[in-house]
Order: C-alpha cells, then sequence, then structure tokens
C-alpha cells in the first residue's frame, strides 16, 4: 500500500462514520420514501392488470421505472398541460441534498486537522470524493432494495418489464429491447450521471454556498424536465426520453456515459484546483 493510500484511509474511515454512519437518519427517511411509493405503484398497477383481465405479475424494473421514467418534455402545441414526475425530481433533489453540503460543513470543523496530518489537501478532496461515491452508492442500493422487496410481496422477483405496465404508466415501448438494454438505460445510465452531478454540487459547494449549488441542482433538474436537450445531463436519466425507447431522441446511453465521465473527471480534478488555493489551515 502506498504512502498516499495509508493517508487516505483515515479521511475514508473519518467520511464514513460521519458523513454516513452518524446520518443514518436521511438514508432510512430515503428508504422509507421508496418503499412507500413502490406499495403505492403496486396498488394501482395490479389494479389495472387485473381490471383488464392481463395475467402477466410486475417486475423488479417496473418499480424502477416508476421513478426513472421521468417525464415527456413540455410541449405548448399540446394544449395537454404541464405533466411533471414528482418522484423523478423528488429522488434526484433529496440525493443532492445528501452529498451537497457535507463537504463544505466538514472543511468548517474537521478539515485543517485533516490536512496537517495527511499534509496533502488535495488527499482530502480525494476523501471526499470517495464518500460522495459511496453516498451515492449506498441510496441506489437502497432503491434497488425497496424495488426487489416490493416485487416480491406484489410481484415477481426478476429482471423482467412488464410491457402493458410500461405502455399504460410510463407510456414507454419496449421496442424489442433486450434485458441487458434496458439495465444499462434504465439503472447504470441514471447511476453514473447521479455519482457525476452530485460530485459537481459537491465541488461547486467550494466555491459557492452549499445552498446556492443545492438551488442550481434543483434548477438543473427542472430545466430538464421541461426541455429535452444533451447538455441538461438529467435528461439522461429518464428513460421516457432514451434512443432505446424513442429511436429519434438524441439522448442515447453511449452520450449519457461519455457526458457524465467527463463531468466525474470535472469536478475532481477542478476540485482538487480549488482546494489547492484555499486558505484552510
Amino acid at each position: 500500500m502506498s504512502h498516499k493510500t495509508k493517508r487516505l484511509w483515515p479521511l475514508i474511515r473519518h467520511d464514513i462514520s460521519y458523513g454516513i454512519v452518524l446520518r443514518w437518519k436521511y438514508y432510512a427517511a430515503a428508504l422509507f420514501i421508496f418503499i412507500l411509493s413502490s406499495f403505492v405503484f403496486a396498488a394501482h398497477a395490479n389494479h389495472f392488470l387485473h381490471s383488464s383481465g392481463i395475467s402477466g405479475a410486475l417486475g423488479t424494473f417496473d418499480f424502477i421505472l416508476n421513478v426513472f421514467a421521468g417525464n415527456k418534455p413540455f410541449d405548448a402545441s399540446s394544449q395537454t398541460g404541464i405533466k411533471l414526475s414528482v418522484l423523478w425530481l423528488g429522488f434526484y433533489a433529496y440525493l443532492l441534498s445528501l452529498t451537497t453540503f457535507y463537504a463544505s460543513d466538514d472543511m468548517k470543523k474537521s478539515a485543517s486537522s485533516f490536512i496537517l496530518r495527511v499534509k496533502s489537501k488535495v488527499v482530502w478532496w480525494a476523501g471526499k470524493f470517495i464518500w460522495c461515491m459511496l453516498s451515492v452508492i449506498l441510496y441506489y442500493v437502497l432503491f434497488v432494495l425497496s424495488a426487489c422487496c416490493a416485487s416480491a410481496a406484489f410481484g415477481k422477483l426478476s429482471a423482467l418489464v412488464n410491457p402493458y405496465v410500461c405502455s399504460e404508466f410510463f407510456d414507454i415501448n419496449l421496442h424489442g429491447a433486450s434485458n441487458e438494454e434496458i439495465i444499462v438505460a434504465c439503472l447504470l445510465l441514471p447511476f453514473a450521471v447521479s455519482l457525476a452531478v452530485s460530485s459537481f454540487h459537491m465541488m461547486l459547494s467550494l466555491v459557492i454556498r452549499p445552498i446556492y449549488s443545492f438551488i442550481l441542482g434543483i434548477c438543473f433538474i427542472a430545466a430538464a424536465a421541461f426541455r429535452c436537450h444533451p447538455m441538461l445531463i438529467f435528461n439522461f436519466t429518464m428513460a421516457e426520453r432514451n434512443a432505446l425507447f424513442s429511436p429519434a431522441s438524441s439522448i442515447s446511453v453511449k452520450n449519457g456515459l461519455i457526458s457524465a465521465v467527463c463531468l466525474l473527471l470535472f469536478s475532481f480534478f477542478t476540485g482538487a484546483a480549488i482546494i489547492k488555493r484555499k486558505d484552510i489551515i
């Protein structure tokens, strides 16, 4: 193990303890919301299946799509009003509230002592970056766990998607997409974007107040909800806009993954450059 890695471990342990374990109530609240929304969706979807005489059961990815389906872009000419996916917006707003504030708060409380111990501001930032990724991973694990529990209780524990439910509730035509393609587009891509966006707003909180970074993130989410454009990265988290289900769309898995990786790298190196110039000690 290298010297820098040895210096990083105490920071990671600190961040896991203070940034995750001691904040367990926030993650427990997220799990409760996930389970509650899954139960409500199961009641409506199973009622639809039974009343329509459809024999198929709900699968795990039906519950995942209940959040990640998103909504169609706003079209003023359609005269159908604004259709906003509250679950989709709430999922990412809550995630940003978990990851945006911690680094800035910890920088005020214990950054100076840890930087003196590890003798590197960049190592301190790397620890916060790893914490951010671990937080997003935990958030997604809780979400997938809730989807698995709900599908086991009210449907079938499998990666299959019910095409009738997709069409009725999410306005998604599977177009013969394979299970692997659905998993990548509807789970792995949103996860990659979440890692990138969370790290970006954590980095931004080093420059401006965390509350302003959070509000800016909410604005980005809202903008993506109303307008479909690859520059608005949250578009890649909505299955309804993915080219896998809407062939004419410019929102593809490949473009989304490239954007997420670029933003993730930009956030890390920009954050490292910012923290080097900060007078913390």
